[in-house]
């Protein structure tokens, strides 16, 4: 009879031969579970670099087609903005703006040139004609200072005294004082006008505007004071003669607001009885003129700081006069308009 010891015996072979099946199934399943898991992960990086690279691919087409689009359009822009043509909608009057100098008239001028598309004119190119078959050309409008400046000779004459449409342009008195002081300062030296502000501090010294007084204290050039002095006077009977003795149409414009919204530009070609949207052709040179503004700026006054400096310590120098100034025509125009002007 065998012993108990010895049935166990008998059955381990089976049992460790069914055990190195088990490990060996378990074994071979995990590895085809791992090859398995191998393989989806490597698919899965596959996928994740065609992806990325996919978009990067798209990115750098979109770039090169926004580059493509952007070159092509700046293009376009240059020939659309640099083509000029003789103006020819206003009814046989020929129209003005107006500004007292110092005021952004050489601004204006060239914005609305680039806006429209047509010849802008100064009476002062056309000051020494005799006749007006002479006119080179017919322009948009003409700028002229009258009566700041006066007139010359029977054509500068006849536009100043004759326009069809006025567009009175109204600056600070104290910043288009300080302004014309400046220009004529770098124009004795920069004899370029499109170039007259490069070098500036080369050209100008805190000495131009300031001196020392009898108390030692910081006071204006008698050259400054008396400039500013006389301009504030003028200033007051130039916009006497648009905003009451002349009786024709006006329209006054700010110029801080042209500064403020280049859109503003389109009040003025609207009253000159031009419309700079009305067309698609228009609408295209007007998408121009808003994406390339920095050309029609070309003239203003880069920053300097002695002149900011000099500007802000004469700010309070002349502030009794600069507000007397705006109210003399805060006044006029309210009389005029029968509603406030504000003059910053």
């Amino acid at each position: 009879m065998f012993s108990q010891a010895s049935i166990y015996w008998q059955f381990l072979p089976t049992a460790c031969l069914a055990l190195t099946v088990f490990v060996y199934a378990v074994t071979r399943r995990k590895a085809r579970w791992r090859a398995l898991i191998r393989r989806r992960r490597e698919s899965l990086i596959k996928l994740i670099k065609a992806i990325i690279y996919a978009t990067f691919l798209l990115l750098f087409t979109v770039f090169i087609l926004l580059t493509a689009r952007f070159i092509i359009n700046d293009f376009s822009c240059s020939i659309i903005l640099s083509s000029f043509s003789n103006f020819t909608h206003s009814n046989g009057g020929m129209q003005l703006i107006a500004a007292t100098p110092g005021s952004g008239s050489d601004y204006c001028r060239i914005a609305l040139g680039i806006m429209t598309g047509f010849v802008t004119g100064s009476v002062y190119e056309v000051m020494n004609l005799t006749s007006f078959n002479q006119l080179p050309y017919r322009p948009f409008y003409y700028k002229s200072h009258y009566p700041f400046i006066a007139s010359v000779s029977r054509v500068d004459n006849f536009i100043n005294m004759n326009p069809h449409r006025v567009v009175v342009l109204v600056r600070n008195p104290f910043d288009a004082a300080f302004s014309e002081f400046i220009r004529q300062k770098v124009s004795l030296v920069n004899k370029d006008i499109d170039n007259k502000y490069n070098n500036m501090d080369q050209v100008i010294r805190e000495k131009d505007f300031l001196v020392y007084g009898s108390k030692m204290v910081l006071q204006p050039t008698e050259e400054l004071e008396l400039h500013m002095k006389t301009y504030f006077i003028m200033w007051k009977s130039f916009h006497e003669y648009w905003l009451r003795n002349y009786h024709g149409s006006v329209k006054v414009i700010l110029y801080q607001d042209l500064v403020d919204d280049i859109l503003k530009f389109k009040e003025i070609t609207n009253y000159f009885g031009y419309s700079v949207d009305s067309t698609r052709q228009r609408q295209q040179r007007l998408s121009c003129f808003l994406t390339n503004t920095q050309k029609t700026k070309y003239r203003k006054r880069p920053s300097s700081i002695i002149i900011d400096e000099t500007k802000r310590r004469l700010r309070e120098h002349f502030e009794s006069d600069t507000a007397s100034a705006i109210a003399y025509v805060q006044l006029l125009y309210s009389n005029k308009y029968n509603e406030p002007l504000h003059i910053s």
